[in-house]
C-alpha cells in the first residue's frame, strides 16, 4: 500500500461566483445633468449673441435674458411626439439657457437668487424625468411669476 502525499490536494478550492454590481442610476442622472448644463451653456451663448446688445450688462440684464429664454420654453407634449422629434431637446436647451442666465444674475445680485433657485429645481426635475411633473410645474409657475416682477 502506498502512503498518500500530504501536500497533494485532490480538488481545487471552490470560489463562489459574485454577480457584477447593478448599474447605478446616479451615474445616468449626473451624466444627464452635465449634458443639460453643457447644452444650456450653448443656449446662453445664443441668447447673448442674438438677444440684442442695447440693454447693457450686469445682473439686471442677465435676469431679463433669463426671463426672455423662459418665455420661449414650452414643455413638449410627450404623448403626441414622433420618433426623432427634437422638441424635448430644444426645450431643455431653452430651460438650460434661462437657468444659466439666472445664475449669472444671482451671482451679480443676490436679489435674483430666488429666480435662479426656482429655475435650477425646474431644470433638475425636467432633465431627470424628461417631463414636468406636478412639482416641476409648480416651480415653473413660480419662476414665471418671479419673471413678471422683473
Amino acid at each position: 500500500m502506498t502512503t498518500p502525499n500530504p501536500y497533494a490536494q485532490p480538488y481545487p478550492p471552490v470560489i463562489p461566483a459574485v454577480p457584477p454590481p447593478a448599474p447605478r442610476r446616479t451615474t445616468r442622472l449626473f451624466l444627464g445633468l452635465a449634458v443639460g448644463l453643457v447644452i444650456g451653456g450653448g443656449g446662453v451663448g445664443a441668447v447673448w449673441a442674438f438677444g440684442g446688445g442695447d440693454e447693457g450688462v450686469g445682473a439686471a440684464s442677465d435676469a431679463r435674458g433669463a426671463c426672455r429664454a423662459l418665455d420661449t420654453f414650452e414643455p413638449p407634449d410627450l404623448e403626441h411626439m414622433k420618433k426623432g422629434d427634437k422638441g424635448p431637446g430644444i426645450q431643455l436647451n431653452r430651460l438650460g439657457a434661462a437657468t444659466a442666465l439666472a445664475q449669472a444674475a444671482s451671482d451679480g445680485d443676490a436679489g435674483y437668487r430666488p429666480l435662479y433657485k426656482s429655475l435650477q429645481r425646474t431644470m433638475g426635475l425636467y432633465s431627470q424625468f424628461g417631463r414636468l411633473d406636478k412639482e416641476a410645474g409648480a416651480e415653473l409657475e413660480k419662476s414665471r411669476k418671479l419673471c413678471a416682477d422683473i
